[in-house]
Parts: C-alpha cells; structure tokens; sequence
C-alpha cells in the first residue's frame, strides 16, 4: 500500500516486514522509517541509473516532537558514515506523525530541506536533492567605452541557470537592501557592469533555478584616467594602440584604463620636425611611450623643428635694454652690444629694457608679447631659414616733467630744481621710473620725502627711480623710498 501525505506531499509505502528487515535489520515495524536517497537535482538515481546519485554527502535531520534532540533518531547509511554511490541513507525507527526535516552536506554542494511526515509501520522514500554550488567568476577588462567588469555563474553539476546577485557599496548582498539581482540563462549571456572612475569593489554570489545558493565572492577594481598630450615648437601626431585610450586629432588622447594594466602611446613627428622627448610614461622604447597605469597620468611628446638655420638678431633706438635667447646662444646689453647670432631650430627672444625704456620687437618673429613695455617677446617656431628679428629700445615718454611736488601742479626736469620749490616740513618730490644723470644738493631746512618710481600720471610708484651722481644734503631731512644712487 502506498499514498501522499495530505500536508507535505511526500511520499509513503508500506511494505510486510519481511521485505524490509533484510535491509534494514534494527527497524522496529511499529515505528516509521525514511529510506531515501541524496541526489543531482539536474541528474537521475535509481538503481537502475545512479549516475545522479551524490555520495559523500552527510543527512541530518530535525524532529518537530523531539526539537531540543541534535539526532532524534539513528541515521544510517549503505555502509560508513555518509552516502556512497547509489545516495542511500536510511532514519529509523520515526514516531507516529513526526515532522521530519532532512537535508544533506556536502562540500561544493547545496541541497534542498526535505520534509517528511511517518507513520507506523510505513516508508517514506522522496529523495533530498541538490545541485553543486554556482560559483561567480569575476573578470576585468579595458574596452573601447572605458573598464568592464564581467560576472559569469556557473556550476559544475549542470548548466547555470539563475540570478546573480551583487553590490557595488561594500554591503553583504545576501541582506543588502540595496542589492541588484541579475538573470543569467546561460554562461553565454554574463552580467557586464561599466566601472567607473576611481575605486569599486564589487560583492556577489549566485542562486540557481532550484534556490541553490553559493558563497559570496568579492572583487575590488581601480580606474584611472589616462591622457597624452604634444608640446614644442615643432608638430606631430599621436595613436593609441590600447583599447580604451583615443586619440583626438593626432595632438591628444585619453580615456580610462584598469589599474595594473598598460598604455602604449606612439609619437609620429611630422616633417620638418623630430620627437625630441617623452616625459610622464613608465618607459620609452624609440617613438612610443609605455605607460603602466597606477594612477591618474599624463604623457606629454615634445616635437621640435629639425632643421636649424642662422638667427641674428639687432637692438636699435635711443633707449637701452639687453637681449637673450631661449635655447642660449644670443645675450648682450644694448647700447654696449647692437647684434648677436645663433645658430638655431626654434627660439623665444626676449628683450628687457632697462629703467625709462621701453622695448619693442619687429622681423621674423612668429609672434609677439608686451611690446611698447618694459619687456618683450619675440617666438620663432621654425628656423627653416636664415631670420633676422630686431629690439628697439625707446625711451619712457610721459607728458609731464620727470619730477613733480605732490598736491602741487608743479612739474620740474631735475630734482635739484624741484628743492627749490619745497617750502613746507613733509612735503613729497616724486620722480618718475627713469634714469636720471645729475648730482643734486639740498640745503633747505624742511623734513621732506623723497619718492622714485612713479608712472607718468604719478598715480603709482611701483618701480624705482636711478640717479646717476651725488646726493648732497646739507640741511634739514630727507625720507627716501624706491631710490637707486649709482
């Protein structure tokens, strides 16, 4: 006689006594026994075909009558202490409308919990099955729209089947409240997430079509931007041969890449011009730059023309100032020096003009900065030919008279002049950002102040004034502020 229990469907037979007790000798008939198997979900076990059959796994077992016992009742198997091939396990002697719970362990495997109700004299026979536990595979990897990570579930019992589960915010995914849940039909079909800038660590496991769930598995990622930029008076192009770094035009590249992994960067000088040098990359092997990403980095190529040509370079004008090169090879002081020559690829000129001039560049230059200032520029990005550029030098103009006395409207050409019309303690004579040649004397009796430097308008003395003589006082006091004496 067999039947279905009515609360858990699990299945019965009685059997006459003398069929049991040769395989189970210590069975008491007024009890209820569980003859069962452990076995593949995905597979078959019979004792026609135990191919599906899961030895080595260990049954235990809870009673809903005896809840404080850890064995209610003796567990047996076909021999040892654990299933062997064909997946048998026996628990006898069950009271009389015991719930039981079985399962199974076994390691790499995760079963169901199988619920048996017995009864006197009778054999409860469903199988406790389940499957090997899905293991998550994680792996990175650079792509053409920035770092992946690639997560792919699989067991070794069967074909994967599920979801996978998983958090980007350090929290365990098996309780997370943010967790994300992913369905994989196949290892196929793999959960890719884009990582972002900066650091990820990604938790995860996977549970099977039978809710068979694995161990959580965690991964941790760096990404880092990756820019290549040109610089130098000459030109080229730049190419990227690792995927997940462009280039932009030929003149600059960047993108993100995995920490650990490499950039490869290759300089192209254009004609006329040569890589003079790389700066930033790990390593350099001739044209490229090999970068191993272990932060945020920038790789600059330097291009520079490569063919050089004779500069000569004049100073002219009633001022005065001095010239040099960048790269070196021209400098002298104007009016002591009115030429200098070079031999050059590429320069940046500058002149400096001294107190009450102003410089002034004109020629070959490519381009020009503060001309009609105190300093000036003059950039030549190719010398492919023979170039000449010329600094001139003007003096300072200003409308008003080089000295003046503050709150007056009176304006002067020398400063002993200008002492003469000091006529009051605390007075101020302002002389204005110019070289002045004369020897002054004072002789009065006031306390007055005695300030170089100004502009044109005497608004502001940032500069200084320099007086080429002898400074005399002979009474009174002077204050002075922003005065050279040579």
């Amino acid at each position: 006689m067999s039947g279905t229990n009515d609360n858990t469907g699990s299945a019965y037979t009685f059997f006459a006594v003398s069929d049991l007790t040769p395989k189970v000798t210590t069975w008491d008939p007024t009890k209820g026994l569980i003859h069962s198997r452990v076995s593949n979900w995905d597979g078959t076990c019979n004792s026609t075909d135990p191919s599906g059959c899961v030895a080595g796994a260990i049954v235990t077992a809870t009673s809903k009558l005896h809840p404080d016992a850890a064995v209610p009742y003796t567990i047996l198997y076909t021999s040892g202490s654990s299933t062997t091939s064909d997946g048998k396990f026996y628990i006898l002697n069950v009271d009389e409308g015991d719930y039981v719970a079985v399962s199974a362990s076994s390691p790499g495997w995760g079963f169901q919990t199988r619920t048996y109700v017995t009864h006197a004299n009778s054999v409860s026979e469903n199988q406790v099955k389940g499957t090997a536990l899905p293991v998550v595979a994680a792996n990175a990897s650079n792509s053409g729209t920035g770092p992946l990570a690639t997560l792919t579930a699989t067991e070794t019992s069967g074909t994967f089947s599920g979801s996978i589960k998983y958090t980007n915010d350090l929290s365990d995914p098996t309780s997370s409240p943010t967790v994300h849940s992913f369905f994989e039909s196949s290892p196929s079909s793999p959960l890719v997430l884009p990582l972002s800038s900066g650091n990820t660590t990604l938790k995860y496991y996977a549970c099977n079509s039978h809710n068979i769930c694995g161990n959580v598995g965690t991964s941790s990622y760096s990404v880092y931007s990756v820019a290549a930029n040109e610089s130098g008076t000459g030109s080229g192009t730049l190419s990227s041969s690792t995927t997940g770094v462009s280039c932009s035009s030929g003149t600059s590249c960047s993108g993100n890449l995995l920490g650990g992994t490499s950039a490869v960067i290759t300089a192209a000088a254009a004609p006329g011009s040569t890589l003079s040098s790389w700066s930033g990359c790990t390593s350099v092997s001739g044209n490229q730059c090999n970068l191993t990403v272990s932060s945020n980095s920038t790789v600059t190529a330097t291009f520079t023309p490569s063919v050089q040509n004779l500069l000569t370079t004049y100073a002219q004008g009633a001022g005065s100032g001095s010239v040099s090169s960048n790269p070196g090879g021209i400098s002298y002081s104007y009016p002591a020096a009115n030429t200098g020559s070079a031999t050059l690829a590429s320069v940046a000129l500058t002149a400096n003009a001294n107190t009450g001039s102003t410089a002034t560049w004109s020629g070959s230059c490519d381009s020009t900065t503060g001309n009609g200032s105190a300093t000036a520029t003059c950039s030549i990005s190719s010398m492919n030919v023979p170039k000449t550029a010329t600094a001139t030098f003007s003096p300072l103009s200003c409308g008003n008279e080089i000295v003046s006395i503050a709150g007056t409207s009176y304006y002067y050409d020398t400063i002993h002049e200008a002492f003469f019309g000091v006529n009051a303690d605390g007075q101020s004579i302002r002389m204005q950002a110019v070289d002045i040649t004369e020897s002054p004397n004072y002789a009065g009796s006031n306390s007055i102040n005695l300030q170089g430097g100004f502009d044109c308008n005497y608004g502001s003395n940032s500069g200084f004034t320099t007086i080429h003589g002898i400074m005399t006082f002979g009474g009174g006091s002077v204050t002075v502020e922003n005065v050279i004496v040579q």
